[in-house]
């Protein structure tokens, strides 16, 4: 069951990635083909959200957030979720047909909330 989507582009190319049930985040090409999922959590993931981030060496890199209802805060670099499958994502749009990647991914961060979320909105505005 999905429980949160968010829409992000990559090299040109768009994807949907759902944060679902069963505790991973799935991406879609934007034609509607699954590429890959990847185990994000240990718990089912309520929210995504995405926000471009300066790194300390001057790099700008867009980083998506995800939330668990059983606290956890995780933030995930975007190209580490949908570079290994970039190439895919051209031949699923065509119609080919290929199996979903199953990704092992590494969170950049990962944090306790200590309470119940449910959603989330990433921001790098300064109010």
């Amino acid at each position: 069951r999905i429980l949160s989507m968010l829409i992000v582009s990559h090299k040109g190319q768009d994807y949907v990635l759902t944060g679902c049930q069963d505790k991973r985040i799935h991406i879609y090409s934007a034609g509607g083909a699954e590429l890959a999922s990847a185990q994000c959590h240990d718990n089912r993931i309520k929210g995504l959200s995405s926000v471009d981030l300066a790194f300390p060496d001057g790099s700008v890199h867009t980083v998506i957030v995800s939330v668990s209802s059983d606290g956890r805060i995780k933030a995930w670099k975007l190209e580490d979720l949908i570079g290994p499958i970039a190439s895919a994502a051209v031949s699923a749009s065509s119609g080919s047909t290929k199996n979903v990647a199953d990704l092992s991914v590494e969170p950049l961060a990962v944090y306790n909330a200590d309470v119940r979320l449910t959603c989330v909105a990433a921001s790098n505005s300064a109010f």
